[in-house]
């Protein structure tokens, strides 16, 4: 049965957040988990490491916005980027979210203001780029 998360910062203690359209950035947010903007699904393919993410209420998911894949870029919703999560070896709870292009997912200067856009940034390891998933409900 797949299930619905909220995707949280390890930094900020906020909530990965987009608005319902294609194209608009992913930010965060104070953490609501009545709010649909941060309820989130995986899709898993073959290797339950490499993941679709996707907007609960409208199925679009997260890409890099970016023309060239290999550089930093803003997150944005629409398109099909495979996503890998793995494991922090110094944490239980936390993990990184890597995209196709190696850089991970990264809250910039580790800002824990609401609204702060998502980028995508060379790993370093550092909390603002430490992930949870809270999982909010199951669905049928």
């Amino acid at each position: 049965m797949p299930a619905v998360f909220q995707i949280v910062s390890r930094g900020s203690g906020k909530a990965l957040s987009a608005s319902p359209d294609e194209g608009q950035y992913v930010f965060q947010n104070a953490q609501d988990p009545s709010d649909p903007s941060q309820l989130w699904t995986f899709t898993t393919g073959d290797d339950p490491s490499n993941v679709v993410i996707s907007l609960f209420d409208v199925g679009m998911s997260i890409a890099t916005e970016a023309p060239d894949p290999t550089q930093q870029s803003l997150l944005v919703l629409g398109g099909s980027e495979v996503w890998r999560v793995s494991r922090l070896i110094r944490s239980v709870y936390f993990f990184s979210i890597e995209g196709p292009n190696r850089l991970v997912m990264d809250v910039p200067g580790n800002s824990r203001a609401d609204g702060q856009i998502i980028q995508v940034f060379r790993n370093h390891e550092g909390e603002n780029q430490q992930w949870t998933f809270l999982p909010v409900f199951a669905y049928l």
